[in-house]
This record gives C-alpha cells, structure tokens and sequence, in this order.
C-alpha cells in the first residue's frame, strides 16, 4: 500500500487541486486564501486536532466552494492537474519501490487524503490494481461540496482494514511519508517510510527510512 501525498508526489495535492479546479472554473479565488484569514483557520485547526488531528477545516472549506461545479469537469480539470502539477513533481525513489513492488508481483494498492480525479491518472500509468481516496458527494452529477468519504489517519486505517477483508488477505507492506499514517503502519509487516533529506523522529527500528533529495 501506497500512501500519495508526499510519499508519491513530493507535496500535499489536495488543496492545490481544489484551487486549481476553482481557478479553472472560474471561480473566485477564495477569501479564506488571504493570509490573516488563513492564520485564523490554521489556529482553529490546532484547536480542533486536540480532539480529530485528522481534521482541516482549510480543505472542507475548499471542497464546500466546489459545489455546483459538474464532475465532467472535475475530471477534465483533473487530468490537467496530473499533467502539469503531478507528473512533474514525482518522487523518483519511490518510483522505483514501484517499478519494483511490480516486478515482484504484488497486488498495489494507493490509500490517499487526496482525489480520485487526479490520482487514478497516475494509478493507470504505473499499473496499480486499486485506489482509495477521499470522495466529493454528488447529486445530478454536480459537486455537493461536502466529502463523503476522508482518507486520512484512523479513517484510512478503517477503509484499509474494510477492503482487505474483502481481498481476504493481509497488506504486507505500507509506504508513507507521514506520522498520520502510523495506524497503517501498524498492519503491516514492513513498513517504509519516505522521509525528505532528514530523519523524521517517529520513525522506530521496525521501520526502514528511505531519505529523498
């Protein structure tokens, strides 16, 4: 199991794709993008993670702006972010546990916070077998601007655990740039975790740490 976000792609994909689709459609550009609102946010997110650390008030505001906008559109517009924004910004050390994993023959999974409108692009292009992500709700074929489905933390532990289940088989290997991901980590039995330049502090013995430049 692949997490995206920063394991895969070297940033957090969700939010830019959010204003990107936003931009595109010719929307707005949102308030809560100036940067005082933006610290107020920020500061109530600390509040909230006291009790949900999974929680971003900054992205389900993002995602409620969408709502109305087609999902012909958010598609559309995702292939365009996968060719300008992703692609370019691949991770090449993780590209290559990939191209590896793959040789072995393992069945791939990608477990991720971030769309479907744009990580099914990079899903078809290296040959993984299933995606997980977050879900923007539909009504008519429009964005309702709420999530119905998160994948973060406890809550991709959740999905993970459910799907598994199904497959009938234990995930025996997770890759993830994040201490979010620790509930995935433990089920699995090894564990990679993909760290910028540095050593990241949680990262015990039982894991191996691959440091990307």
């Amino acid at each position: 199991m692949f997490d995206f976000c920063g394991t895969i792609a070297n940033f957090q994909t969700f939010d830019p794709y959010l204003l990107f689709v936003l931009g595109k459609a010719k929307r707005r550009r949102p308030v809560i993008e100036k940067r005082i609102v933006r610290s107020i946010i920020e500061y109530i997110d600390r509040v909230i993670h006291i009790f949900d650390n999974d929680f971003y008030l900054h992205k389900y505001l993002l995602v409620w702006m969408t709502r109305g906008i087609s999902e012909e559109e958010l598609v559309e517009f995702g292939k365009q972010y996968y060719d300008e924004c992703i692609k370019p910004n691949l991770i090449s050390e993780t590209i290559s546990l990939i191209k590896q994993f793959q040789k072995e023959g393992y069945y791939m999974i990608i477990a991720s916070a971030g769309s479907k409108y744009y990580i099914k692009h990079f899903a078809d292009d290296y040959g993984f077998d299933k995606c997980i992500t977050a879900e923007i709700g539909m009504i008519n074929g429009q964005s309702t601007g709420r999530l119905i489905t998160d994948c973060m933390g406890e809550r991709k532990a959740f999905l993970l655990r459910n799907y598994a289940k199904e497959l009938e088989e234990m995930i025996e290997i997770i890759v993830s740039d994040s201490i979010s991901d620790l509930p995935i980590f433990r089920m699995g039995k090894r564990k990679i975790v993909i760290s910028k330049e540095k050593h990241q502090y949680w990262v015990d013995n039982s894991m191996e740490e691959i440091l990307c430049h």
